[in-house]
């Protein structure tokens, strides 16, 4: 199972308050942001300090210091910021440059385990920091409770209201 690790959580927690209070310009302070975040103030200056050093944040120091986004939040992705925190996004460590392994030459899904990972990529760059702050109705995304229900339905099969892949 792939999983979004803790630091890239508390990442994205501290980068969506600062984006919830862009508009007003102001600095906010590791204290601060620990608090509107509920994390711990250790923790959050060690992410802040990441962020900053990687340009998704600014940082000031003084009695006016903290952070604020370095850019407008739509022109922030979650990518950016997962890529701050984590390094570049691999779903298999083959598809690094020097990953060492010896089948590399051999390997026939190589090539499409790199397909798959700039998917998922790309998917990342395409989601800004509002896009993650809005709840949309969106088709695309099956819920996991309508696939129980239809799931449980005496009639459920092909083309009774599943995907395909889900319901043969």
């Amino acid at each position: 199972m792939f999983r979004m690790s803790k630091i890239s959580d508390y990442g994205l927690r501290l980068v969506l308050a600062l984006s919830r209070r862009h508009s007003k310009g102001d600095n906010y302070s590791a204290r601060d942001l620990a608090r509107i975040t509920s994390l711990p103030r250790p923790i959050a200056s060690k992410v802040l300090k990441i962020l900053s050093k990687e340009g998704v944040l600014c940082s000031a120091r003084g009695v006016n210091g903290g952070y604020q986004l370095a850019f407008e939040p739509h022109l922030i992705s979650v990518g950016q910021v997962l890529r701050a925190l984590e390094g570049p996004i691999l779903i298999k460590g083959c598809l690094e440059e020097d990953s060492g392994c010896g089948n590399i030459d051999k390997c026939t899904v190589r090539f499409n385990w790199g397909r798959i990972n700039r998917s998922i990529g790309q998917v990342l760059d395409s989601v800004s920091l509002p896009d993650l702050m809005t709840s949309v109705g969106d088709d695309t995304c099956v819920q996991l409770s309508e696939i129980k229900d239809a799931a449980d339905s005496p009639d459920t099969g092909p083309g009774h209201g599943l995907p395909e892949s889900i319901g043969s």
